[in-house]
C-alpha cells in the first residue's frame, strides 16, 4: 500500500507556528582554504574521507570531497557544533570545482544553503535538480524543507509526499512526521516517527535514528508525558552515546519533572 500522509488539515494557527517565527539568520559560513578544510577531528570516517581526497583519481575527487562534507555534517549534528558547516561549505566548493554538475555535490551544497538560511536559493536548487531528474528523492526533500521555511506549507507537503512515494525511508517518514505535527496531529506524527526509526535500523550512521528518537521524545514532553520523553532521550543516547540533542532533551525533561514536583508541594 502506498504510504500517504497528505490527508492533513492545516489550520492558520498551525501554519503560523511553522512559518511565522523565523530563527535569527546566522552569518553565512565562511569558505575555508582548501588546506584547512579537513580539520583534525578525532573521527574515523572523517580521517578516511581526508585520505581519499588526497589520493583519489581526478574523476573520483568530487565523490571524496562529498564524503568529507557529509562526515562534517554528521559531526556537526552529533555534537551540536553548527560552526562546522563552514567546513561543509568548503568541501562542497571543492567537489563542485572538480565536477560542477555532480548531483551529490549539489545536494551537499543544498545542505549548506539550508544551514545558512538561504532558503530561496535552496528552493531554486531543488527545482533545478528535479527538472534534471523527477525521481531525485533528495531534491524533493530539499524542496520540502525550503518551501516550509519560506512559509509555503502546501508546497512542503506536496514535495514531502512525492519523496515518500518515491522512497519510504527514515528521511521521508521524518519529514512526514514533522508536517503532521505542524498540522496538529501529534499522534499521527508519533506513528510516523516510529516508522522513521524502524526504517533507519539498518543504517550504519546511527545519528539520523537518534535524531528521530529525540524528535519523538519532544512530542511526548510537549504533551506532559515526562516518562515517555525520558525513555525516548535515553534510547537516542543508546544509539549515539553523548548525543548532544538527547542530553539537552533530558535536561528539559528534568526541569519539567522538577516543576511538576514543586507544583504538588
Amino acid at each position: 500500500m502506498r504510504a500517504s500522509f497528505i490527508v492533513i488539515v492545516f489550520m492558520a494557527a498551525a501554519c503560523g507556528l511553522a512559518c511565522g517565527e523565523r530563527r535569527s539568520k546566522r552569518e553565512q559560513p565562511r569558505a575555508i582554504a582548501a588546506g584547512d578544510c579537513l580539520a583534525a577531528l578525532d573521527d574515523a570516517a572523517l580521517k578516511e574521507a581526508q585520505r581519499k581526497t588526497q589520493t583519489a583519481a581526478p574523476r573520483e575527487r568530487a565523490a571524496a570531497w562529498v564524503s568529507a562534507g557529509h562526515a562534517f555534517v554528521r559531526i556537526a549534528r552529533t555534537r551540536t557544533q553548527p560552526e562546522l558547516y563552514a567546513h561543509v561549505q568548503a568541501c562542497a566548493g571543492r567537489a563542485l570545482e572538480a565536477a560542477p554538475a555532480d548531483t551529490d555535490a549539489l545536494h551537499l551544497q543544498g545542505i549548506v544553503m539550508m544551514d545558512a538560511h538561504r532558503f530561496g536559493e535552496a528552493r531554486e536548487l531543488a527545482e533545478r535538480l528535479i527538472a534534471l531528474d523527477a525521481d531525485d528523492v533528495a531534491a524533493w526533500g530539499l524542496l520540502s524543507d525550503a518551501s516550509l521555511e519560506l512559509g509555503n506549507t502546501a508546497d512542503a507537503v506536496r514535495a514531502a509526499q512525492r519523496m515518500l512515494d518515491l522512497k519510504p525511508s527514515l528521511l521521508s517518514y521524518g519529514r512526514a512526521a514533522h508536517l503532521r505535527f505542524i498540522g496538529g496531529d501529534v499522534q499521527g506524527a508519533l506513528e510516523l516517527y516510529s516508522l522513521a526509526i524502524n526504517a533507519g535500523r539498518h543504517l550504519k550512521d546511527r545519528e539520523p535514528s537518534a535524531w528521530m528518537m529525540v524528535e519523538a521524545a519532544q512530542l511526548f514532553l510537549a504533551r506532559g508525558d515526562v516518562i515517555g520523553a525520558e525513555a525516548g532521550f535515553d534510547a537516542a543516547l543508546r544509539e549515539v552515546p553523548g548525543y548532544a540533542p538527547a542530553l539537552a532533551g533530558k535536561r528539559r525533561a528534568a526541569a519539567v519533572r522538577a516543576g511538576n514536583a514543586q507544583a504538588k508541594l
